[in-house]
C-alpha cells in the first residue's frame, strides 16, 4: 500500500494533496492491527474491500468541518477513494473530498474531485466550514465523480476510463504540501452518513476501522464505531 493524493495548486503556485491509501501489491504501508483497530500515519476512518464483486458504486455524506489555523500549512481531508484493480499493467484510483486546509494561517475549504488517478484543481466551485457534501464514486463503462454542495446547490462532475473498484476508503486523510506532509490542527468533529458500497451501508460489509497516529502511536484522529450501519464521526485529538 501506499500514499496517494488529492491534489490543487493555489495562485501562489503551492501544491496541495490530500494524503490516503491506496492498494499497490508488494509495497509497505507504516500501519498496524490491534484488535478491530488499524493504525495509520495518513488516515482515520473505515476501509471496504470486496474481494468477490468488483466495487460499482461507492457514496458518502458529511458535514465539511471548521479548522484553526495555528500552523502556516495545515490540515485535514474528508474524503472517499476507490481503488481500482490493475488494468494494463497499472492501478488507478478515483474519489475526492474536501481539501480542509490551513495556508499561511488562512482557511481554505477546496473541492477537490479525481478520476482515474487525474487530479482536478476545482477550486472555481466554493465550499465553505458547514456546508453539506454528498460525495458519488461510480463505476462502469465509465468512471464517474459526482461532487454536491447540498448546501450550495452547486454540482461537480468528472469523468473518466473505465476501471473495476477493489477497496473503498471513508474518512479523513493527511494534507501534503508540494509532496511533503505537513501538520495537523484542530478541527471540528467531522460526521459522515450515508456511507454505502453498492448499495449497501458499509456497516454491513465487514469494515476495518483505522485510527490515524503519529510515530509513538499517540492517537491524532479516531473514528468512532458506525451507527445505523452508515454512519461515523471522526475526532481530532491532537496537533502535530
Amino acid at each position: 500500500m501506499v500514499i496517494r493524493g488529492l491534489r490543487y495548486a493555489t495562485a501562489a503556485g503551492v501544491v496541495t494533496a490530500l494524503a490516503t491509501m491506496a492498494s499497490v501489491a508488494g509495497a509497505a504501508v507504516a500501519t498496524a492491527t490491534s484488535g478491530t483497530v488499524t493504525t495509520s500515519r495518513t488516515f482515520a476512518g473505515y476501509r471496504i474491500t470486496e474481494p468477490k464483486k468488483h466495487i460499482r458504486t461507492a457514496t458518502v455524506k458529511f458535514v465539511v468541518p471548521t479548522i484553526t489555523c495555528h500552523q502556516n500549512f495545515s490540515g485535514v481531508g474528508p474524503s472517499v477513494l476507490i481503488d481500482s484493480t490493475v488494468h494494463n499493467h497499472r492501478y488507478s484510483y478515483s474519489g475526492g473530498g474536501i481539501a480542509v486546509g490551513c495556508q499561511n494561517k488562512q482557511p481554505t475549504y477546496i473541492a477537490l474531485p479525481i478520476v482515474d488517478s487525474l487530479n482536478y484543481d476545482d477550486t472555481n466551485v466554493p465550499i465553505a466550514a458547514g456546508d453539506k457534501i454528498t460525495l458519488t464514486v461510480k463505476y462502469g463503462q465509465n468512471t464517474t465523480v459526482t461532487l454536491v454542495d447540498d448546501t450550495t446547490h452547486q454540482v461537480d462532475t468528472r469523468t473518466g476510463k473505465r476501471s473495476l473498484g477493489l477497496t473503498a476508503y471513508f474518512g479523513d486523510s493527511g494534507i501534503e504540501v508540494n509532496h511533503h506532509g505537513v501538520g495537523l490542527d484542530p478541527f471540528t468533529t467531522t460526521s459522515f452518513s450515508g456511507a454505502t458500497v453498492n448499495g449497501r451501508p458499509i456497516g454491513s460489509q465487514s469494515p476495518r476501522r483505522y485510527k490515524w497516529v503519529d510515530s509513538s502511536h499517540v492517537a491524532l484522529v479516531t473514528a468512532s464505531t458506525i451507527s445505523h450501519k452508515d454512519h461515523f464521526t471522526t475526532t481530532f485529538k491532537r496537533s502535530t
